[in-house]
């Protein structure tokens, strides 16, 4: 059984001694009614053309609504049968598996868990395996290596926690009682963007415990960024902004992007 349904807590990944950057997405809801189908695709294409940038996935790749679903209007809110939408995901996946690109996906809501609920299994996690890339059932921990550097990152779709005054609560709060190692918080899930880099572990640094005292928080955005009756209804709309951190082999050194095209003189 563990052999078809793997549950996975932990990877390690290794990449050559040299610069590299990964591009965390979330909740790029495709073929939903309200998602940005347009700069989605160009944010997945350039990637592809960008080297040494990497995909890691956060959930809710699909728009995901099942027929009887709590909301019926909710199924309103796809442009594309569930079917589609998942051998569109399906088609990506195997792209970006055919070039090394994608690290892990994350269960999430859209992203297979009200299927699972319905029927026992998680058609998303399937379209995973299928391309043989680590899915994290919950919480995750990747060990990455550039060169002979090693970082950690713990990645969600979502955290516990929240805060109308840091967006990153969620992120904080779990390098703080959870993952004390992480130099890396990541999750999804709330459609907004923001990025947090603070001294977090000056007195374990100080130590020898680890090698800088910075902690990065941080909160993906959304491909669903039109007008969704739901969202608009308690929060603000969704803005399509997908970070990008980049990681140094020769020294313990982390930064952010905003645009690919930094990448030029970055990577």
């Amino acid at each position: 059984m563990d052999v078809i349904d793997p549950i996975v807590t932990s990877v390690e990944l290794h990449f050559p001694p040299e610069p590299m950057a990964i591009m965390f997405t979330s909740c790029a809801h495709l073929g939903g009614r309200y998602t940005f189908h347009e700069g989605v695709r160009e944010r997945f294409d350039a990637m592809m053309k960008t080297d040494r940038l990497y995909l890691a996935s956060l959930g809710d790749e699909i728009e995901g609504f099942l027929a009887g679903f709590r909301d019926a209007s909710a199924v309103t809110n796809q442009v594309l049968p569930l079917k589609v939408q998942q051998k569109i995901l399906s088609l990506y996946l195997k792209r970006w598996s055919d070039a090394g690109k994608c690290l892990f996906g994350c269960s999430s809501q859209h992203g297979g868990q009200w299927y699972e609920r319905e029927v026992g299994l998680n058609p998303i996690k399937n379209e995973f395996q299928n391309v043989e890339t680590p899915y994290f059932d919950g919480r995750g921990i990747v060990k990455m290596w550039v060169g002979e550097e090693r970082y950690v990152l713990t990645v969600a779709h979502n955290f516990k926690g929240s805060s109308i005054y840091n967006k990153n609560h969620p992120q904080r709060r779990a390098t703080l009682f959870d993952y004390p190692s992480a130099d890396v918080a990541a999750m999804g899930d709330k459609h907004c963007y923001s990025v947090q880099h603070m001294a977090d572990r000056v007195d374990e640094y100080l130590e020898g415990l680890r090698a800088t005292p910075y902690v990065w928080h941080v909160q993906v955005g959304t491909g669903k960024t039109g007008s969704d009756p739901y969202t608009i209804r308690g929060w603000q709309h969704g803005f399509l902004e997908w970070p990008v951190l980049v990681f140094y082999p020769d020294r313990h050194l982390i930064k952010q992007c905003y645009e690919l095209s930094d990448l030029e003189w970055m990577l």
